[in-house]
């Protein structure tokens, strides 16, 4: 339980570790050198500047969403009772009450 005054988690009394500082500096000065970073850039190739740029751009842009299917297919309700339902269907598929009653006819005519 929690109890006013506990000292549980907080740092040692030693300080921060050193080492690790000096690591973490190293890792940084390797890592974002930039005049180092600017003589190899001139020394690769055009492949070469392209694959870093190709790597480099994941922590930059963002990853691209799946498009949605644009495949013409269109939802449709399962049952049409009224004729606002039927309406409605027209509208989405762009069709004239001819068109429509054709198309109707056509399919019964297949079963």
């Amino acid at each position: 339980m929690f109890k006013p005054g506990n000292q549980y988690g907080k740092l040692t009394k030693r300080g921060s570790n050193k080492n690790s500082k000096e690591v973490k500096d190293l890792i940084t000065n390797v890592l974002f050198d930039t005049d180092q970073f600017m003589e190899d850039w001139k020394d690769m190739d055009t492949r070469e500047r392209m694959e870093l740029r190709i790597k480099l751009a994941r922590y930059i842009l963002p990853e691209p969403k799946e498009a949605p299917s644009t495949t013409g297919m269109v939802d449709l309700p399962l049952f049409i009772d009224t004729k606002e339902d039927i309406l409605n269907v027209m509208q989405q598929l762009d069709l004239t009450e001819d068109e429509l009653i054709k198309i109707n006819h056509d399919k019964a005519a297949n079963l």
